[in-house]
């Protein structure tokens, strides 16, 4: 028997008994990992009853999602508390795993809606560190004021020799700057530094 007619017949087998599969899910099990084995080492052109992915596979052949057959095996997502079958019993025999210690099953069910999750997870994390630095440029502009304002203050108050005029106009200039701070500081200084048409 060729490797093809192997293949075949692995998959056939599994056809077979996932329409069978409301006696005993967990007998296929082991049969779909070993299919998902030879998914992933299928040569290039190759198919399997006219599928070359394992998604093309489950949809075409068992009419579930990759990830639902996952979760029927499973029985269902034991730890947020879902069942749709008793838990899986544990068996002696260990399950089919290729070299190099990859578990196919479990890896091969990502699909577009896990890249997806990715990408938005990601996006996530770059705004919330992009928030972190805006709120630490925000912080060390406060700082500045403050601390300029303080300067100003040591070298133009009147009772150090300063005139009254230049006193009045590091307050207000404190104020407006902190003001500009608190509210759409970003845009306002982009506009003060750029000019009004700048984005």
């Amino acid at each position: 028997m060729t490797a093809r007619q192997k293949r075949s017949l692995l998959a056939r087998n599994v056809v077979k008994k996932w329409k069978t599969f409301v006696t005993d899910l967990k007998n296929v099990e082991d049969d779909i990992r070993q299919l998902w084995v030879e998914f992933d080492s299928l040569p290039k052109g190759e198919k399997i009853l006219g599928c070359s992915t394992q998604k093309e596979f489950c949809q075409k052949h068992i009419g579930r999602t990759p990830r639902a057959v996952r979760y029927m095996l499973d029985g269902g997502n034991h730890r947020r508390g879902e069942t749709v079958s008793p838990p899986p019993m544990t068996d002696d025999a260990e399950p089919v795993t290729p070299p190099g210690g990859r578990d196919p099953f479990k890896q091969s069910f990502k699909g577009a809606g896990d890249e997806q999750r990715s990408e938005q997870h990601a996006r996530e994390i770059a705004a919330r560190e992009k928030e972190q630095q805006e709120d630490r440029i925000r912080d060390f502009a406060r700082q500045m004021i403050k601390e300029g304002r303080r300067a100003l203050a040591i070298k133009y108050h009147p009772d150090k020799g300063g005139k009254s005029e230049d006193m009045v106009a590091v307050n207000e200039a404190e104020q407006r700057l902190s003001r500009l701070v608190e509210t759409n500081w970003a845009d306002t200084f982009r506009a003060a530094l750029f000019g009004r048409g700048a984005a």
